[in-house]
């Protein structure tokens, strides 16, 4: 256990230099299939040990300041995977915007069943946003001058409260769920928001020669200014534990990725290449991911995550 936490470690150590060569011009999560705790708060119960995940994304336009994502993952299960708490940050910069967001999340799962094939999740999360300029790009160039007081006052750093809401439906193989990431803001001046962002996803589970798992899965994202981007991918997973998807991001762009466990550890690898008119301008983009799960005690219950591709072989085991 000791050489795989170091392991552990020295990847993620790995992972922070590799995304320090990146930069993206706006977060896509590619990852909601293998790590769904990042794309929804309901499923900080989904184990009922310990998990712990890292996302790093960017495009590699050649830009020193070019923007870039960072995200951690923290969450552990409670009351015998009924519920769960989690941690999840996220700091990005965009140019001269620099923004970070902190959050606590509790979950809970309804069991409509007895071996909770059948449940609905609920999760609730609240933290706070914090943006400001980065002064050091500001001051890179030779139209700005530094002792402007413009770069000092309030308009450099705002803050905000937010709440969030999200919640899972799952039948069996079917799995279908919504996230809300600010439902309500409490801003600066005093008055409340809500916030049109809205994260539906729906898929399903096919397995086929008790060693191969299919799963289509469709999400759609409703962006407060009006726009939808969908997503349209398929993951395909070998019960060796290798994975690799492929798929449409409505923003023109053909996204993919594949990654494969080793023990307790996930690694993966996604990108995303656009196609259109502005194809060259935009580039390719990247996103790297590593999570590493730990079972409540030795020898205890497993992570419930990814129950569709999981749970295949542990009723395979038990035959």
């Amino acid at each position: 256990m000791k050489s795989l936490f170091l392991t552990c470690l020295f990847i993620l150590y790995l992972l922070i230099l590799a995304s320090s060569l990146f930069g993206q011009k706006q977060f896509g999560n590619s990852f909601y299939i293998v790590n769904p705790y990042s794309y929804n708060t309901a499923y900080a119960s989904d184990t009922q040990g310990l998990q712990a995940s890292a996302q790093f994304s960017g495009q590699n336009s050649g830009l020193s300041s070019a923007p870039r994502h960072a995200h951690i993952f923290l969450a552990t299960g409670l009351m015998e995977g009924r519920a769960g708490v989690g941690i999840r940050t996220h700091y990005s910069q965009s140019g001269i915007l620099e923004n970070t967001i902190l959050s606590a999340e509790f979950s809970y799962v309804l069991p409509l069943n007895r071996d909770l094939s059948h449940v609905i999740r609920f999760g609730l999360s609240g933290g706070g946003r914090w943006e400001s300029i980065n002064l050091d790009v500001v001051h890179r160039n030779n139209y700005t001058n530094p002792s402007d007081p413009m770069f000092y006052d309030e308009l450099s750093m705002t803050s905000d409260i937010q709440f969030g809401l999200g919640a899972v439906y799952q039948y069996h193989n079917f799995t279908t769920g919504f996230q809300i990431p600010f439902l309500i803001g409490l801003y600066q001046q005093g008055q409340k928001e809500t916030w049109k962002n809205v994260i539906p996803m729906v898929s399903y589970t096919f397995k086929f020669s008790r060693k191969w798992v299919v799963i289509p899965t469709v999400l759609v994202n409703t962006l407060p200014s009006g726009l939808t981007i969908y997503d349209v991918v398929t993951l395909f997973g070998w019960e060796k534990g290798i994975w690799w998807q492929g798929g449409y991001r409505s923003s023109q762009a053909m996204i993919g990725g594949i990654g494969t466990t080793i023990q307790q550890i996930k690694i993966g690898y996604a990108f995303e290449i656009p196609f259109g008119n502005y194809a060259g301008m935009i580039g390719n983009q990247h996103s790297i991911m590593l999570k590493f799960s730990m079972p409540r005690g030795l020898g205890g219950e497993k992570s419930t995550e990814n129950s569709s591709q999981d749970g295949s072989a542990r009723k395979r085991k038990r035959r």
